[in-house]
């Protein structure tokens, strides 16, 4: 059952409009001052209930400040910000409150949505049709400028009005939701609402895991969409009315994963490979996903709208394995390491989609790489037992050789604090190198047991570092003096070790193992089974309560401080570095 506008909206504009009787000219410039962007004078007409030839008349009076164009479907330009504070000045005799502007514009914006917006708006043959086949033409013939206003800055006024969102949105989203969608779908603007607002959350959730499909075929909103959609999802059970009548049935369970967002977009691989995707990554600001595909393609996808950005395909026809994939901390380098019909090492500009540097043609091979702390050299482990330094700079290249190890090198470690770094090799020796200087200086060499270095990692402080071997063991160093401090046994080859900042020591296992470890008196606190976690590598956030491993998806694993020590909790939902999305996706 469609629904037609509240009375409530119609009597809460009603009594906003007045602005506590305020001459019109006030309720003309006044709003004009708020908009999230210039509209033409016919929109403003539409938007604010007020005839065309009375907002020419109240603006005239801005023509020495602004230029006010004669055709009234051309925007009008934007008012000098000083003129704005002026008019909003508390000690000016207007004396308005811009929340009460903004708390009119949202209420109109509201209304022009109810008037204009219905399912199938531009009238489309086919639930299947493809948006990159819709004319543009048609789309602006179908969705006015004022609806495309209303659509795209609703959100935006209702959270600068500063009043309660629960009478005025609950309406729109049981009636209006789906259709709002579908215009903000049409346009190419379907990202654009506010993701602090709590009752959108739902539709937020039901936006990012349906964006391929509402991208490409904005009318699959009404049918795969409402059909496939988590039971318990609140944006579809306010519009479950739109449900087309030849669906009778809806599934009573489809099962909710932690997905926040689905791309799409890797080619296929042959039928004897399990995988398509060989890894990923996430820039530090958390804006860019790289993903490498193993039919041989790298993809950088914007995060926010999960456009592609750019696309490689420079490794051949080649199935990709990857080893490192990494971002450099300032964002705008990605290291990728690997084999496809042959070894594969090189340094990609985000920025550019160009390479910086390529290694695959070198007499040596990379085994292992790592970006320094300030993202300007790259620091290689190599087969033939040197360490290499590459600035990352295009006019550079080559910086230095660090001779020493005995033997082929298969990790190398950063400091997160300082300008120290760690190279491991096949014979379990570990040199520590500082390379604040003009020169990179050994300090320390780290002989632990004859057996490979599988893993390196210091401590958030700098002054530790744990390095795991092919024994099972791990030994934890003094940076400063080059002493063991602690060896620690566990049960199964290690796969990942990481440091928290009180003191904790987190070690994967091959065995799909979790453990945690004090390393003030050794003891092994608590080991849980988690399914693929024996080949990923995991780390704390940066609070040092939570435990962060990549299994196909983010995962999280609380430490509950209370009872007898910390336990490892399964909390069942993915999480990022800033742990920002847990709280998004919370219901």
């Amino acid at each position: 059952m469609e629904q037609n506008e509240p009375a409530s909206i119609r009597k809460r504009h009603l009594i906003i409009r007045s602005f506590d009787s305020l001459p019109i000219f006030q309720e003309v410039v006044f709003s004009v001052l708020c908009l999230v962007q210039p509209v033409s004078v016919s929109s403003l007409s539409t938007l604010l209930d007020i005839p065309e030839d009375t907002i020419f008349e109240q603006i005239n009076i801005l023509r020495p400040i602004v230029d006010i164009p004669q055709d009234v479907h051309e925007p009008l330009s934007s008012l000098p910000i000083k003129f704005k504070e002026f008019m909003f000045d508390p000690d000016y005799e207007y004396n308005i409150d811009p929340a009460l502007v903004h708390d009119n514009l949202a209420t109109s914006c509201l209304l022009v949505m109810y008037k204009y917006l219905k399912p199938n708006i531009c009238g489309l043959s086919s639930p299947g049709q493809d948006r990159s086949t819709i004319p543009m033409e048609k789309i602006s013939s179908c969705i006015p400028e004022v609806l495309i206003y209303a659509c795209t800055n609703w959100v935006a006024h209702l959270q600068a009005s500063e009043t309660a969102t629960g009478n005025i949105m609950n309406p729109f989203l049981e009636g209006y939701l789906l259709r709002w969608l579908e215009v903000m779908s049409l346009i190419g603007r379907e990202l654009e609402f506010n993701h602090q607002l709590s009752l959108v959350q739902s539709a937020l959730k039901l936006l990012y895991r349906n964006m391929s499909i509402i991208d490409s075929n904005p009318l699959q909103l009404y049918s795969s969409v409402i059909m496939f959609a988590p039971y318990d999802a609140s944006a579809i059970g306010l519009s479950i009315w739109a449900r087309p009548r030849w669906i009778t049935l809806r599934m009573k369970e489809v099962p909710e994963d932690c997905s926040r967002q689905i791309s799409e977009g890797h080619d296929s691989v042959p039928k004897d490979e399990f995988r398509g995707i060989e890894a990923v990554a996430l820039s530090p600001d958390q804006s860019i996903i790289a993903s490498a595909g193993l039919a041989g393609s790298i993809k950088l996808w914007d995060f926010r709208n999960e456009q592609m950005i750019q696309e490689t395909r420079t490794i051949g026809c080649g199935l990709l394995h990857v080893g490192e994939f990494e971002f450099s901390p300032d964002g705008n380098l990605l290291l990728v390491l690997g084999h496809s019909s042959g070894s594969v090492a090189w340094i990609w500009s985000v920025k550019y989609g160009r390479y910086v540097h390529d290694f695959t043609e070198q007499e040596w091979t990379a085994n292992t790489a790592v970006f320094s702390r300030d993202s300007k050299t790259i620091i290689i482990g190599c087969d033939d037992n040197v360490v290499r330094r590459w600035s990352t700079n295009t006019y550079y290249g080559f910086v230095n050789e660090l001779m020493g190890h005995g033997s082929a090198l298969c990790v190398v470690a950063v400091s997160p604090v300082s300008d120290l770094f760690a190279s491991g090799d096949y014979d379990g020796i570990v040199w520590l190198w500082d390379a604040s200087g003009s020169d990179v200086t050994s300090l320390h060499k780290l002989k632990g047991p004859d057996a490979p270095v599988v893993g390196a990692v210091f401590s958030p402080n700098g002054q530790h570092l744990a390095v795991s071997h092919e024994d099972n063991t791990i030994y934890i160093w003094d940076n400063a003096v080059g002493n063991c401090l602690k060896t620690l046994t566990v049960t199964d080859a290690i796969g990942s070790v990481a440091f928290s900042r009180n003191s904790l020591l987190a070690v994967s296992t091959r065995d799909n193992n979790v453990q945690l470890w004090s390393t003030e008196d050794d003891t092994c606190l608590q080991s849980c089974n988690f399914p693929h976690v024996g080949t990923c590598k995991i780390e704390f956030d940066p609070s040092g309560s939570q435990i962060i491993f990549d299994a196909g998806q983010l995962s999280i694993q609380a430490l509950d401080d209370e009872g007898s020590g910390p336990k490892l909790v399964d909390t069942g939902f993915a999480l990022s570095k800033d742990t920002r999305w847990p709280n998004l996706l919370a219901d």
